[in-house]
């Protein structure tokens, strides 16, 4: 009899016992599908959007943001816009010169042009030599070697030929009393100087005429 009052206790301890893990299974059950569920309306809700970080720069939509980009220096710019190298690297000319018009209004010319664009004397006497025709060139040719890239001695050889010519005892006078008068430029000077030492002493030799006129140029200044 107390055999069989045991079996029947443990029977009903076993059945409470199997009771109490089914209802700790649903439970488990239950707590796993309320997790996955939150996960995914987290995932899916307006709580996803990630702020942006602190200090970063937005930019409108359709527009680029240049504000880290290193800005082009100007020979991109000028190769980029031909209209703007043209502009830069635009340089004067001197119309041809064949003694038929004057030539102390070709001369002022040439002096404006070589003061804008910074030419030295030899630049100047190469451009020159550049643009002369006729008889004009023919100037040239009849010239020394050494005076064909000279400025003053150019100058005062078409102004000899093209332009007004004193007499040498005039031009000896004009030399004498020669000074350099205010505004005038030192090159202007030296080829006015040079073309008064070729039409006074137009029998000395070259590097005679340009000590001349030298002392003469010193004197003037």
């Amino acid at each position: 009899m107390p055999q069989l009052v045991s079996e029947v206790a443990l029977r009903d301890e076993m059945f409470h016992l199997s009771g109490e893990l089914e209802r700790l299974e649903a439970g488990l059950r239950e707590k796993r599908r309320s997790g996955r569920k939150s996960a995914r309306q987290h995932l899916d809700g307006p709580s996803n959007t990630v702020p942006p970080l602190l200090g970063r720069r937005t930019t409108p939509a359709g527009m680029r943001d240049t504000r880290d980009e290193t800005p082009p220096s100007p020979a991109t710019t000028r190769a980029q816009d031909p209209e703007a190298t043209t502009v830069q690297t635009r340089r004067l000319s001197l119309p041809g010169y064949d003694g038929e018009a004057d030539w102390v209004a070709f001369e002022a010319q040439l002096d404006a042009v070589a003061n804008y664009e910074n030419w030295s004397d030899a630049e100047t006497a190469v451009q020159l030599c550049l643009v002369l025709r006729g008889p004009a060139l023919r100037v040239l040719v009849r010239l020394p070697a050494e005076d064909r890239n000279a400025l003053a001695p150019l100058k005062a050889a078409l102004r000899s030929r093209f332009g007004w010519q004193p007499e040498e005892s005039t031009a000896k006078q004009l030399l004498a009393r020669r000074r350099r008068v205010q505004g005038e430029g030192l090159r202007v000077l030296a080829s006015k100087l040079a073309l008064l030492v070729h039409l006074a002493y137009p029998l000395f030799e070259s590097e005679a005429q340009h000590q001349l006129a030298l002392d003469f140029f010193l004197g003037a200044v």
